[in-house]
C-alpha cells in the first residue's frame, strides 16, 4: 500500500477512470465486480454488508485475471484464467505444458526422476521418520485444548 485516502464513492470511480493511478489489481477487481456496482453494491448496503452475510458467497470460488495495466513485465506476465477457458473450451490434454502458469506468466517447471528424487536422503529420511518411526500425533484431544476452547470453537 502506497497511500490511504478517505474518498467517497464518485470520488472512488473517477480515481479509477484516471490512468495516472495504479490501484492494485484485487482492489480493482474486487470493487468493480461487488462494491461499486448500483443497487447491489456493498457501497450502497454498507449496513446489510456489515451486519449480514447478505453479499458474503460460500459457493463460489471467483477467478480473477489481473486489469490490463499490470499485464506484461519482465515476467510477460498474460491473463491465466481467460487462457484456461480457452483451453479447455479446446479440450487440451491433461499435462499440457500451457497450463503451468505462474503469477508472473509462463514459468519454468523441473522435472526429476524418481531415482534423482529418492537421493535426497535428508528428505527421505524425514518422510521415513514422519510415517514410521514418530508419526505426528494431534492435539486436538490434548485436555489443554478441551480446556481453553469449546466444541463450537473448534467445531468438534
Amino acid at each position: 500500500v502506497d497511500a490511504v485516502k478517505w474518498v467517497t464513492k464518485t470520488q472512488l470511480i473517477d480515481m479509477m477512470n484516471d490512468p495516472q493511478l495504479l490501484f492494485s489489481p484485487w482492489f480493482r477487481i474486487i470493487a468493480n465486480r461487488w462494491v461499486l456496482p448500483n443497487g447491489t453494491g456493498w457501497w450502497e448496503n454498507l449496513q446489510d454488508t456489515m451486519t449480514t452475510d447478505k453479499h458474503c458467497d460460500f459457493d463460489n470460488i471467483h477467478a480473477f485475471d489481473p486489469p490490463t495495466e499490470h499485464l506484461g513485465g519482465g515476467g510477460d506476465a498474460g491473463p491465466l484464467f481467460e487462457q484456461e477457458k480457452q483451453q479447455e473450451q479446446e479440450q487440451v490434454k491433461e499435462g499440457d505444458e500451457m497450463k503451468k502458469q505462474g503469477a508472473y506468466g509462463k514459468i519454468k517447471t523441473h522435472k526429476e526422476s524418481k531415482i534423482k528424487q529418492l537421493l535426497h536422503t535428508d528428505e527421505v529420511w524425514s518422510a521415513l521418520t514422519l510415517l514410521y518411526i514418530k508419526p505426528l500425533k494431534s492435539n486436538l484431544e490434548s485436555e489443554y485444548i478441551h480446556n481453553k476452547f469449546t466444541p463450537d470453537d473448534l467445531a468438534f
